[in-house]
């Protein structure tokens, strides 16, 4: 008598929100044992320490000046990480061929990208957080509704500048990508105002400015704390507006993830013909 031997079971694809939890935490792992997303995370807290804290001064209102600082060296890590923990690792990983196994393995692609938006998200917290304290403990502490505010401008500016970090990955060559991260990362964050008020730049810079991103993130940011004299004091540029910022953020996320997705079509039918 033959015994009928049931099928195997098929492979089950995992669940993307799964997949993607996964995906942060070997990335979150692997961070911190290289060491340098460490440095990556704990660098806007140093800057803030060494150039933010120190300055004394208020705004209109009794505002610290240093509590504005803590604003801009938090955004100024978040780009970092979106244009190195993001897109620098992510173009390193694709030279690795770590993200061709990916494209042959029963999850979705997409859990990548998202597991490494989830890693922005917790590298932003951990940033914010940080700087919170550090201002707190130099007496010029937030409220936490305003801190609050400015964590949930701190989560949207990851989604939108996480596609740069995508965009980059992809279009750059895996050897070149550390050097033409730091051509993109240098020119946001100057330009952005974090470092220097707007008002400060060189005329032909300060003219860019309006154009980028960085800036009108960073307007969102620092009037989560801020009231719209306040940030004029600060000089910021053109407070007030916020659905045009929200506007032109948005106009350069979708804009980068498009270049990002064309990028990631080009390596997947790159990989089909080589077979």
């Amino acid at each position: 008598m033959i015994e009928s031997v049931p099928p195997a079971p098929r492979a089950r694809m995992p669940w993307g929100g799964t997949a993607a939890v996964a995906i942060f935490c070997a990335e979150w792992r692997s961070g911190f044992r290289s060491g340098w997303f460490v440095a990556l995370v704990t660098m806007p807290m140093v800057l803030f320490v060494l150039f933010g804290a120190t300055v004394h001064g208020h705004l209109r209102g009794g505002l610290p000046v240093a509590a504005m600082l803590m604003v801009s060296f938090t955004c100024f890590g978040v780009v970092n990480q979106a244009i190195f923990a993001v897109g620098v690792a992510a173009a390193e990983q694709r030279g690795s061929g770590w993200l061709r196994r990916l494209r042959v393995s029963a999850m979705p692609m997409w859990s990548f990208f998202g597991g490494k938006v989830l890693l922005g998200f917790a590298a932003a917290t951990v940033v914010l957080a940080g700087n919170a304290v550090l201002a707190r403990c130099v007496g010029v502490g937030l409220p936490l509704g305003h801190l609050l505010r400015l964590w949930v401008v701190v989560l949207f500016g990851v989604v939108c500048l996480a596609p740069f970090g995508f965009a980059l990955a992809y279009w750059v060559r895996p050897g070149a990508a550390g050097v033409i991260g730091n051509l993109v990362f240098l020119p946001l964050s100057y330009t952005s105002g974090f470092m220097t008020p707007v008002s400060g730049l060189p005329a032909p810079v300060a003219a860019l400015s309006p154009y980028l991103p960085t800036l009108h993130w960073g307007n969102l940011a620092w009037a989560a704390i801020a009231t719209q004299g306040q940030a004029a004091d600060f000089g910021v540029r053109s407070p007030g507006h916020p659905w045009q910022d929200v506007a032109i953020v948005l106009a350069w996320a979708l804009a980068a993830a498009v270049l990002a997705t064309l990028g990631w079509r080009r390596d997947r039918d790159r990989d089909r013909i080589r077979g």
